[in-house]
Formats: structure tokens, sequence, C-alpha cells
């Protein structure tokens, strides 16, 4: 992991098997959250995102239901904060718990396991893209738009899969994770499981519709209250290239992505460690 700028430090992580999802979460998706009272019920809540719930004023994402944002169903959905991710995938772990492999879950995924899926092929050989190192088209990724226009429909650029099957860790959205971006990279496989409020290194990854670079290695932090970014699930359930977040930041380009992993350690996977389904 790392490694991507000349002199940047880099290093030889294990990273147990996992599923992550196929695309960000949608409008849809995160509606069914919503409309099932999941800001009303604490089970779903860090207790850090409890205390953030119950001084918030806007209890929602950004702008939601507001056109062009959070407006279509297929619509990577935008202006979520790390809270709101990490309750989202907390409540559809319960609706799923029939459906997934018992001892499953779904998070958001840490920094290493974002980059596994978006960089790696099932050789381990890295690249500089999602989709392999030739440079960026409108076929592989939605990238280099303008910041006003509204955020795409996920899974519109199949040419920019991801070897392990994955779309959308290039451009569209931001994804948040969950590990410490100070900790990157010697321990981005670290699972940290809540943030503070001025905690200012929540990961971001995978850039944006309106970002001009679009390569695995862009990072960021921020902190976890800001309305910044979308989901993008991982089975135990974020994206390559990274910018840090506070857990509260929600701006208009910020979603979320997840992974599913069974109990502390995800099941290995034979041969192809970076298996996909779709949830």
């Amino acid at each position: 992991m790392g490694g991507w700028e000349r002199d940047a430090a880099a290093a030889n992580l294990a990273l147990d098997g996992f599923w992550i999802a196929r695309a960000p979460v949608t409008v849809a998706q995160y509606t069914a959250f919503i409309e099932a009272d999941g800001y009303r019920d604490a089970r779903w809540w860090t207790p850090q995102g409890k205390e953030w719930l119950r001084g918030s004023k806007e209890p929602k994402p950004w702008r939601w239901r507001e056109s062009p944002f959070n407006s279509r169903p297929q619509q990577a959905v935008t202006g979520v904060r790390w809270y709101e991710a990490t309750a989202f995938c907390a409540w559809l772990s319960a609706q799923l718990a029939r459906t997934l492999p018992r001892g499953y879950t779904l998070r958001l995924p840490t920094e290493a396991e974002w980059e596994a899926a978006a960089a790696y092929d099932a050789a381990w050989q890295r690249h500089s893209y999602p989709w392999g190192n030739d440079s960026p088209t409108a076929r592989h990724a939605v990238f280099g738009r303008s910041w006003e226009e509204a955020s795409p429909d996920v899974a519109t650029c199949p040419a920019g899969a991801a070897a392990c099957g994955a779309l959308d860790l290039a451009g569209t959205v931001w994804e948040w994770t969950t590990s410490s971006a100070q900790a990157y990279p010697e321990r981005a496989h670290w699972l940290k499981e809540d943030f503070t409020t001025s905690d200012q290194d929540a990961p971001i990854r995978g850039d944006s519709y309106y970002s001009s670079n679009v390569r695995c290695g862009g990072a960021g932090q921020q902190p976890p209250w800001p309305r910044l970014l979308h989901l993008h699930l991982l089975e135990s359930v974020a994206e390559l290239g990274a910018w840090v977040a506070p857990a509260t930041s929600g701006g208009s380009f910020l979603g979320s992505l997840g992974i599913a992993v069974g109990g502390s350690r995800a099941r290995r996977c034979a041969k192809s460690p970076l298996r996909m389904t779709w949830f």
C-alpha cells in the first residue's frame, strides 16, 4: 500500500478476503434508510454519531432531494457524513441478516481494502487506475465536470470496472473509509470504528465527478462531520485516491461504499481475494 509518489511511504500489508459492493450507494437505497426512521433509531449510530445527531440541525444528507443533487433514484447519494454512512451500513446489515453468510456484516472499507479493490488485480499487480494503466476517458469514469453539475448515476462506465468487478472507484464521488489517514500506509488496514467531531483524519478516496486526476493514489482526509462524501459498501462495507475529511463533513461530492466481512476477520477467498457481490 502507498508509495504512489516518489519517496512516499509504502507498506506490505496482509489483508483478509472481503466482498465489495458493485457500485456506490444510490439515492433510492439511502431513501430506504431514511424512510425506515434510520435517523431516529439509536441502534445504528456509533457513540460519537449519536452525539453529532443530538446536536445536528439538519440530520439528513446535504441538499437532500434538491435537484440536481440527490434527486434521481440511481444517482450516487452525496452529502453524507461519516456518521451517516456508518449508520446506513449498520442498518443495512440488519436488513440483510438472512441473506449474508453467517457472521458477516456490512461496513465501510478501510483505506487498505479500498486500495486493494481499486488498484490491484487477482495477481496483486498494481495499476494506476481501476481498469488498468490506460489514460482515463469518458468510457472509464465520470470526471472533469463542473462542481455545480449533479453527481452522476452509478454504474454508467462499465469499461472502468476494477479487476474485482467494482465500478465507480475512480471519479463519480469521493468515498468515506474507516481507518485513520494519519496511519497510512503502515496501518491502513486497521479498522477505526468511530471518530470524535474533533478528529480531522477520516480518509476519503476515489476522487469525484469534478476531479481532473482520478488515479488510484489520490487521497485526502476530513473531519467526520462535514457533508462531503458518498457510500460504496464493503461486505463486513470507500475507494482509491485518498483525501481526509471530518466524520461530520457532507458536501456535494462525498458519499459511501461498503464491504462485507465475517466477524472480526473476513473469510479468505480462494485465489481471488476480491470476490464481488451486489447488495
